[in-house]
């Protein structure tokens, strides 16, 4: 849940400084920086975009925050996962 504000909040220091999140995370390697750049950028326009939507009547459609980030009230439970499927994630089917 606080993963997006985190990166939000992320977001919007690069955005003001105009710094790289990676560079804010000393990330060195050239792919790596590019993915969490990228990730943190598409969180942020998102958000961005979220944030101006209106209603008809010029209302705003999302009355918080945390509604534009789309945080769920309560933390997720997450579900166990079986081998076969960690198996397959990782590139082996086993056979």
């Amino acid at each position: 849940m606080q993963n997006r504000t985190a990166l939000w909040n992320l977001y919007q220091t690069c955005k003001t400084f105009g710094q790289r999140p990676a560079t804010l995370f000393g990330i060195e390697d050239t792919w790596l920086a590019w993915e969490f750049d990228h990730a943190v950028a598409a969180l942020g326009i998102r958000v961005e975009a979220r944030i101006e939507e209106k209603r008809k009547d010029g209302s705003p459609v999302y009355k918080s925050m945390e509604d534009a980030l789309n945080l769920p009230k309560e933390p997720l439970k997450m579900k166990p996962v079986s081998k076969s499927m960690l198996m397959m994630l990782a590139g082996n089917d086993g056979g």
